[in-house]
Order: structure tokens, then C-alpha cells, then sequence
């Protein structure tokens, strides 16, 4: 999938699909949204790159992990974790059940339990039509959210110790003092 997204285009490609192609799909766009939006706010060098490998173990190779750390950083609440969770689990379950489809009971209860901002009024016809609806909303969360969100600068060293950490400074001092085979001296109550 390209960097850019075409609202319309995405809306016509996951309209088309077959129930198995508009689950995988959503599972593979919200994965790659995750990504984006990852790769905008982590300080991320080539090397540090690799934590988004799938068989890497990396600590973000899977949706379940991405979704984890969104919700750990604040980027989603606990509404939007929790059904980004369900759309994963109805992705595994058609992932590794080939005959499955929205008609199936368990499908039809992971559906049911999908939260999303809903116009007044709103009854879906079928668990497809939600499903659908509830990918599309969190598809247009997660890019709005990559619009907006600013790259993590590196802290310098030279902030924290200027910054009134007296404890960095004072264990700094420390190490040195019983590298040396003297006493760490007292805990001064301020830098001066």
C-alpha cells in the first residue's frame, strides 16, 4: 500500500471486497496506519527501523502490539482500543477459518461489540455494514491523528542536567566518586 491515502479510493476498495478480503484488508490498513503514525512520532533511525519487521520479535510486529502501545502513549482511547481489538480478533478468525463470513455466529458477537462515533439514528443493516463503517472510522482516526501528531525530538544530555535533576548530577558524581574508591559525597538539596 502507498504512503498516501485517497479517502475514495479506500472506500471503493474496501467496498468491493469479499467479507474474508474486507477484514484481511482493514487488518492490513490498520497496520499500516499504525506504522505511519509510528514512524511520524518515534525517533527512528535506520537501525530502530526494524522494530516494525514481521518474524523480527520486534516489539511492534504485530496490530496486537501496535494498538498497545497507542493506548499506552495516548494517541487512542480505551473505546478505540478495545474495538481495534475486536477488528483484530475478527481478522484472526478469518485469517484461520476459511469458511467464515458475517453470518457466523461468533463473527456476528465480535461485531456487535465494535464502538465507533455514530451518526444519530444509526442501525446497520447487516454485521458487514458495521464492520465496514467501524473500519473506515477508525482508518480516518488513525490518519487524522498521523496528520497531527508532532516527531519526538532526542533529549541531550545537557537538558536533564540543566533542567534541576539534582539526582542525575548527583549520581553521576557518585559513580565517579566509588570508580575513584572515595565516598559519594551528601546530596546537595540544589544545583549550583
Amino acid at each position: 500500500m502507498e504512503n498516501r491515502i485517497d479517502s475514495e479510493e479506500l472506500y471503493d476498495k474496501l467496498s468491493e471486497e469479499s467479507d474474508r478480503g474486507l477484514v484481511l484488508q482493514t487488518a492490513s490498513l490498520m497496520d499500516f496506519l499504525f506504522n505511519r503514525l509510528f514512524n511520524k512520532f518515534l525517533i527512528l533511525d535506520k537501525e530502530h527501523k526494524r522494530i516494525f519487521e514481521k518474524g523480527s520479535f520486534g516489539p511492534l510486529d504485530s496490530l496486537s502490539k501496535k494498538i498497545m502501545l497507542a493506548y499506552s502513549l495516548g494517541f487512542i482511547d480505551k473505546k478505540h482500543y478495545d474495538s481495534l481489538n475486536y477488528i483484530r480478533r475478527i481478522r484472526n478468525e478469518f485469517a484461520h477459518h476459511f469458511f467464515k463470513d458475517f453470518s457466523d455466529d461468533k463473527i456476528a458477537d465480535l461485531c456487535s461489540n465494535l464502538t465507533f462515533l455514530k451518526p444519530p439514528g444509526y442501525e446497520p443493516e447487516t454485521k458487514r455494514d458495521l464492520f465496514f463503517d467501524a473500519a473506515i472510522y477508525h482508518a480516518a482516526y488513525l490518519i487524522e491523528l498521523s496528520l497531527t501528531i508532532e516527531k519526538q525530538k532526542p533529549v541531550k544530555p545537557f537538558q536533564i542536567e540543566q533542567s534541576g535533576l539534582g539526582g542525575v548530577y548527583y549520581i553521576t558524581r557518585a559513580f565517579e566518586a566509588m570508580r575513584k574508591g572515595d565516598t559519594p559525597e551528601k546530596k546537595p538539596d540544589k544545583l549550583a
